[in-house]
């Protein structure tokens, strides 16, 4: 048979202090409370039991075997009771609890997010941090859809609901990828003019989403279209191809300083970057604010988002 006994914390409070000083006097000084107050919570406790806790003495009280059993298991009801609420305590002030953050599947290749990243956790290191590669349109959606706390994309990504939050976090500066020995490593930059002609590996965004947008984007302001000879899944698969002879490319520096057997050349006849925006709801919760407050901070970003027009 299972019994529900009845109880607060403000009887397990009294017990352990009445059978801390074995006497219900000086427990009732030391929680100041009347001592009749202090014998009828004692009572309540025992009639709620069906036992005994204490015996009562011409001077004091000592514990009952059962009480002196019950002590420890008191106080650790206490304790725990009180470790609950630091723990409430520190998730309302955001100094304890989960993010879950997206990100494109080659930003954490950049030094800024990793340095992010880095720093929260030694700042707060009792919020976990989840993280997810997805591609940029399921990133923004699973912001939207609160499956993310928080997203990393590279623009460009059309129109957000108005839900959304954009702020530019980092940009990324493109370089050009070329096969060890092309023609085009004679030259200290390379010009999109020269880049047309040649097979260009390409990322296979979704059309409008990213960096193969960019890259389209940087070729259609200059008059030029690009001659696509592969579609890869990421941009890792771009400076593998071009180190496999396949063609050339055009990546974030960052990333093609890692490609190995590659030459990277800046492009020579425009500003070509391309911005990296963290993308989240307008209600933040607290862990999530100063995520987004160190975010900030590193990128020099105003605390008034940068709404970006996209």
């Amino acid at each position: 048979m299972t019994y529900v006994i009845d109880m607060e914390l403000r009887h397990f409070r009294t017990f352990v202090t009445a059978a801390e000083l074995l006497s219900f006097g000086q427990a009732a000084e030391r929680l100041g409370i009347a001592q009749p107050a202090i014998s009828q919570l004692i009572k309540t406790m025992e009639d709620e039991l069906g036992f005994q806790l204490f015996r009562r003495l011409r001077r004091g009280v000592e514990l009952t075997p059962a009480g002196a059993a019950m002590l420890p298991e008191a106080r650790a009801t206490l304790e725990q009771a009180q470790r609950s609420l630091r723990v409430a305590r520190s998730a309302r002030r955001g100094e304890i609890g989960r993010l879950d953050i997206g990100y494109s599947f080659s930003i954490m290749a950049e030094p800024l997010l990793p340095a992010l990243i880095r720093r929260f956790v030694a700042a707060w290191p009792d919020i976990t941090l989840e993280f997810s590669a997805r591609a940029v349109e399921d990133n923004i959606n699973q912001v939207l859809e609160q499956t993310l706390d928080v997203a990393f994309v590279r623009t460009p990504f059309g129109s957000l609901a108005r839900e959304l939050v954009v702020e530019e976090f980092s940009r990324s500066e493109l370089a050009a990828v070329l096969p060890l020995g092309h023609p085009l490593t004679q030259a200290s930059a390379v010009s999109l003019l020269s880049l047309s002609t040649e097979k260009l590996i390409q990322i296979d965004d979704q059309p409008g989403f990213g960096l193969g947008q960019s890259v389209q984007n940087l070729f259609a302001a200059a008059g030029l279209a690009p001659r696509i000879g592969l579609l890869v899944n990421n941009i890792t698969g771009i400076t593998g191809m071009v180190a496999a002879g396949m063609g050339v490319g055009i990546v974030p520096r960052a990333i093609a300083e890692q490609g190995g057997a590659v030459v990277v050349r800046p492009l020579a006849d425009c500003d070509a970057h391309i911005p990296v925006c963290m993308i989240h709801r307008r209600q933040l919760s607290p862990q999530l604010q100063r995520f987004i407050t160190m975010a900030r901070t590193m990128a020099q970003i105003e605390e008034k988002p940068v709404v970006l027009p996209f």
